[in-house]
């Protein structure tokens, strides 16, 4: 079986499929890992990741026994966060440098014959080839230690030798450019007979979290989904070559450094037309939400030396239609 070092999904099929024994691009954990005291998870999760960011990526998979068998992680970890939140938020700082080049899936189940647990899930933590690495493990717990670096050899996570961190340390690395998502802000409006339109921008906060700066970078979309059926005509969503032109603070930053650590807000714009007479906060707060609680875009972060994978940003997730309501409700008609 051809495993990826990130996917998009993962199958329950997919997990069993997974060869038996121990292999240097995966690692099974026991769902009894999470009812272990937090030093010792933390530990044994900072060990694994470190190994992994410093050897070209590869999976954890809680919940599976090493025989193969589903045993499950709660859904929920520590109060009313699901798990898989609450790793997402605990994964990058269990190393130094923060693991940023990650992602968390929650096993999709087999509809008729699933062997996990009912009220348990199986969560796969998959790690890329870092260009920050070598990761330092930053947990005592189990059998990590504090400070090592570790990576997998013969299927087991080991303390990396001095000789393996200096390679890593000079290769030649990328810059790492990350994307926080949202908000969705209200620009202007203007209003007549046919209906209120409103120009709207998703804010991009692109961060460089690597170690080389990023001189030439973009971030590249493609067309939007989910738009309100038998409503297409509502909707306008700008390339490339207009965006200063609609904005003049929206202009794609492919010229502008991002220096280690440094951060640059982007910005872009659309703009949805509402239904002829709709007028009034209520009113157009209920047309926002059905115009763009769904719409989804797909987007990536384009470097002159790589391309990243396409993540999906939801509109619904980052827009405050009552606060954008607000604003349009005062335009004149």
């Amino acid at each position: 079986m051809e495993v990826s070092t990130k996917r998009d999904r993962w199958t329950e099929a997919e997990v069993a499929e997974l060869p038996v024994g121990e292999h240097d691009y995966f690692d099974r954990k026991s769902g009894l890992l999470l009812q272990t005291d937090a030093t010792r998870l933390l530990g044994t999760l900072a060990k694994a990741l470190s190994a992994f960011s410093n050897s070209g990526g590869g999976h954890l998979i809680l919940g599976v026994a090493d025989d193969g068998s589903f045993d499950g992680v709660p859904r929920t970890f520590k109060g009313t966060v699901s798990t898989r939140e609450w790793l997402e938020q605990k994964v990058p700082n269990l190393l130094t440098y923060p693991l940023a080049d990650f992602r968390v899936h929650a096993v999709e189940r087999d509809p008729k014959t699933s062997a996990i647990p009912v009220d348990r899930d199986v969560l796969v933590i998959d790690v890329g080839d870092s260009a920050l690495a070598p990761h330092q493990c930053l947990h005592d717990g189990g059998d990590a230690i504090k400070y090592l670096y570790y990576m997998r050899q013969g299927g087991h996570s080991v303390p990396a030798p001095h000789f393996y961190v200096e390679l890593l340390r000079q290769r030649l690395t990328n810059a790492a450019l990350t994307v926080t998502e949202g908000p969705v802000d209200y620009i202007y409006g203007t209003g007549s007979d046919s209906g209120i339109v409103a120009l709207l921008k998703l804010v991009m906060t692109v961060e460089n979290v690597g170690r080389v700066a990023a001189y030439k970078w973009a971030i590249q979309w493609r067309d939007p989904r989910n738009l309100a059926p038998g409503r297409w005509d509502a909707y306008a969503f700008f390339d490339r070559s207009r965006l200063a032109i609609v904005d003049p603070e929206s202009g794609l930053r492919v010229d502008d450094t991002i220096l280690p650590g440094g951060s640059i807000v982007e910005r872009f714009p659309f703009t949805v037309r509402l239904s002829q007479g709709v007028r009034g906060t209520t009113a157009i707060q209920h047309e926002l939400w059905h115009l763009l609680e769904d719409v989804e875009l797909d987007y990536r972060i384009a470097t002159e030396t790589g391309i990243g994978d396409w993540s999906t940003v939801r509109l619904g997730d980052h827009l405050n239609a009552a606060s954008v309501a607000a604003q349009m409700s005062t335009i004149a008609v």
